[in-house]
């Protein structure tokens, strides 16, 4: 919480960084196999008509005529399928940036909370993992990874890195008033 209320900029760079031009690239590769899918089942009702009206005429076996719907049937069951899984990831992904808006707002809102409760673990993270006991020095260690909401696992960047994001940042802004 800290991290985020002191750098503010930083935390929302890194995290677009790391999910953002990735989901965006996939959601675009997906938009564009969505889309020619369709046009393609639409393309075999078409040529599915052609056939079958080339077969009542005599122009088409009918031996050769039901090959052929078989193979068009196929493949556009295959295109729906394919179809139906490319919108079920694409609603994924826009969940994902609802998510990552969501911890946005949450984080900025409990910021300055002193105690943590239901109601911020609901909102902010995803899942905790709890390790195994590690005894060193006569101490006992247990690894806690605290995974974020449309983040994942968030580890605050070293000084270098944070000093590196800034400038970063900077750049971007100076091209964009450019």
């Amino acid at each position: 919480m800290d991290f985020v209320r002191c750098y503010n900029s930083a935390f929302l760079y890194l995290i677009s960084e790391k999910k953002g031009a990735e989901s965006v690239n996939r959601e675009k590769s997906l938009r564009v196999k969505t889309e020619s899918a369709k046009q393609r089942i639409s393309d075999l009702d078409k040529l599915f008509s052609r056939i079958y009206e080339d077969n009542i005429l005599g122009k088409l076996s009918d031996e050769r005529y039901s090959c052929m719907a078989n193979e068009y049937e196929t493949e556009q069951e295959q295109l729906m399928q394919e179809v139906k899984e490319n919108e079920k990831t694409l609603v994924e992904l826009q969940k994902q940036t609802v998510y990552m808006k969501m911890l946005y707002q949450g984080l900025m809102e409990f910021t300055e909370m002193k105690e943590i409760n239901p109601t911020i673990v609901n909102k902010l993270i995803e899942h905790i993992e709890i390790h195994n006991n590690e005894k060193k020095y006569s101490h006992n260690n247990v690894k806690v990874d605290i995974y974020f909401t449309a983040v994942g696992l968030f580890d605050i960047p070293t000084e270098q890195k944070l000093i590196d994001t800034m400038e970063r940042i900077k750049q971007k802004k100076a091209e964009k008033s450019v």
